[in-house]
């Protein structure tokens, strides 16, 4: 058995198990701050923050999905998308979740025209009980609407 070999395994097994460790409490910090600075992020009704650190530029981004939860189940869904003629999403989750993102877009573009000039304190942000109100009569009362939040870094 080469001896060297296997010191050097263990070594490196060692430094990626003490690393790990590392990367655990560094994740158990960035899940502290990240509610924080998606509060501040969405009360300030900002998209992103850039930050000056001596040359690195990173920006950090806020991003949403809204996210269709079935109230009474499979089938009032199914049922509600046959009444309201919606028959092609029936088995394809996807569709559902591009429909209601695409409604949402479109809803958001709206309050962007009514926001417009606006004070920011007199500004209205798009709720998760608009895009479900904004949903086919029927499929609205089988839906709830999620709006899930979280950030990213860019590296630049």
């Amino acid at each position: 058995m080469n001896d060297a070999l296997c010191k050097e395994y263990v070594r490196l097994y060692q430094r990626k198990s003490a690393l790990n460790a590392q990367l655990k409490g560094v994740e158990a910090e960035l899940d502290q701050i990240e509610p924080l600075l998606i509060t501040e992020f969405r009360n300030g009704r900002a998209a992103r923050h850039t930050l000056d650190l001596g040359g690195a530029k990173p920006t950090i981004s806020l991003h949403r999905r809204e996210v269709p939860k079935m109230i009474n189940g499979r089938a009032a869904v199914v049922e509600a998308l046959r009444k309201a003629g919606k028959e092609e999403m029936i088995g394809v989750t996807r569709d559902l979740q591009t429909m209601v993102s695409h409604l949402a877009d479109e809803l958001e573009l709206d309050l962007l025209h009514d926001n417009y000039g606006k004070d920011a304190d007199e500004c209205r942000e798009l709720s998760p009980e608009d895009v479900r109100h904004a949903l086919p009569e029927g499929l609205r009362e089988e839906l709830e609407i999620v709006f899930q939040y979280w950030l990213s870094c860019s590296k630049s």
